[in-house]
């Protein structure tokens, strides 16, 4: 199996032969020239990558849109692999750095539905290995100057696996906290989201069709991404 606030930190027209051809709704807002530049990494799993979105965008594709709206100029990099668990996503904290300058980046880290998949009887990563791999990863974000975002595994469709999740995104924000470093809960946002159980429905049980991803990506950016990115940024209208 692979993976995936209420607020707590915690939009030109183009011509054609005489004829106007109306925007599609989705068309991003352009940033003013003034706008804050932003690089962020988003460093995670299948949930992250965008798995099972027919329009290849995952939540992540839509950010750039909706920090535009907010008057920044958001370059993303999806670093997100299907089926990795928390110490495999840690491993790969050199890609991140490779791609943000030092000391002025941003990095965004998500998983932990595959340390909680059952293989063989037992879960692929236990608590203590994937907080402590987290752990590991934003200490040596720290260091190199990257500021850290943290989101929850997202909710499944099975109540066992889903048990598990819950437990694992206690332990997680629990070190975030510790840590000082934004953790934003998804999982305790969309358990109860009739968008996100609807999604699920359309989708395998782990990933969500493709409104599933527009709306987790509403979420994460109005519980939180918003406010970590600037702190004087306002919620776009």
């Amino acid at each position: 199996m692979d993976e995936g606030m209420e607020p707590a930190v915690t939009r030109s027209r183009h011509s054609y032969g005489g004829r106007r051809k109306r925007p599609r709704q989705d068309t991003a807002p352009i940033a003013p020239a003034s706008a804050t530049s932003r690089r962020v990494c988003f460093l995670g799993d299948s949930i992250v990558l965008g798995v099972g979105d027919p329009t290849h965008r995952g939540w992540v594709g839509h950010v750039p849109r909706l920090a535009a709206g907010a008057g920044v100029d958001l370059t993303a990099y999806n670093l997100g692999i299907r089926g990795q668990t928390t110490p495999l996503i840690a491993e790969r904290f050199p890609e991140a750095l490779a791609r943000l300058p030092q000391g002025q980046g941003h990095l965004v880290v998500s998983g932990g539905i595959n340390d909680t998949d059952l293989a063989g009887g037992r879960v692929r990563s236990t608590t203590a290995e994937s907080v402590a791999a987290l752990r590991r990863l934003l200490g040596a974000a720290s260091s190199a100057g990257i500021d850290t975002l943290v989101v929850s595994p997202t909710p499944v469709a099975d109540a066992g696996h889903q048990r598990r999740l819950e437990g694992l995104s206690e332990a997680f924000s629990a070190l975030t906290t510790a840590m000082g470093v934004p953790y934003v809960d998804v999982m305790s946002i969309l358990s109860s989201r009739r968008e996100w159980g609807e999604a699920m429905t359309v989708g395998d049980g782990y990933h969500p069709a493709e409104r599933g991803y527009r709306h987790l990506a509403s979420t994460i950016w109005a519980a939180g991404m918003c406010c970590w990115l600037d702190q004087d940024l306002r919620h776009p209208r």
